[in-house]
Formats: C-alpha cells, structure tokens, sequence
C-alpha cells in the first residue's frame, strides 16, 4: 500500500493509535475530549484497515469489533460522520463531563475541585467513564497484534 500520511501497514497505524493514547493519558485532570474523540474514531478506523490488509484475521477482527467497547467506538466514529446514526436502529451515542465543581457532578463522582471526567454512552441506557473505555479498546488491540503476530 502507498504511504498514507506515514501509514502502510496495521502496525504503523496501531502506532498511530498508541500515539492518540499518550495524548490522551498526558492530561489526566481533564480528559480532553479532543483526545478522547480521536482516540476512539483511529480505534475504529484501524477494523477497517487490518481487515482490508491482513484479510487472513477477519474472523479475529469480527470478534473485536463485537465487544462493547469497540461498538461504542464505532458509534462515536459513524456519528462524527453523519451527525446521526441511521442504521439498524442504532442509537446516537452522546458524551458529557462530570466536573469537580460543586454542582458540577453527583456527590462522589469526582472529587470536589479535582478536575473534570468525560463519561460516553447511551442516553436512557449505559454510561461509561471515556478513560475506561479508552484503556479497555488499547489493551484489546495490542493483544489483538500480539495474539495475531501483526507488525
């Protein structure tokens, strides 16, 4: 494949991933949603990309892409696209933070005057906190690359 802003292989792209990640875990009293956003969007773009390049792992890449975690991330990444999710009735996943303001959170969300968490989910059904699942989709692609022997 033909160098893509520095990308030609999974790894380089999983590389990409990583880099979002320390991005990510560099501010860890604000979350910032930009980070959090780009995480998750390169999270599920990198499906895509070792689908199409390393075809013999589909079924491995099937079973990544079905974990709670990654389907989140492809809510996230198909909703920036088209603002609204259309298709088999998928729900609009939403994000909003719980600041340590007083009034900002419910009591001991966070802790008063310690900063801000960014939760992402469901609105009516689940919430999760962003740094958790964040953490939960890297692990799963490095062991996705190390179980796979992808470079």
């Amino acid at each position: 494949m033909a160098n893509f802003f520095g990308i030609e292989n999974p790894g380089d792209y999983l590389a990409k991933l990583e880099r979002e990640y320390a991005r990510f875990k560099s501010e860890p009293e604000c979350d910032h949603p930009d980070h959090i956003f780009n995480f998750m969007v390169t999270a599920h773009a990198l499906l895509e990309y070792v689908a199409k390049l390393a075809p013999q792992h589909s079924n491995a890449v099937g079973q990544l892409a079905g974990t709670g975690p990654m389907q989140l991330c492809r809510d996230i990444g198909n909703r920036s696209k088209h603002v609204t999710l259309t298709r088999n009735n998928r729900q609009n996943p939403e994000s909003y933070e719980e600041s340590g303001a007083i009034g900002g959170a419910p009591i001991n969300a966070v802790p008063i005057n310690g900063g801000s968490r960014w939760k992402v989910g469901y609105p009516g059904r689940d919430w999760f906190d962003a740094e958790e699942v964040v953490d939960q989709v890297m692990f799963g692609w490095r062991s996705f690359f190390q179980q796979n022997n992808i470079t």
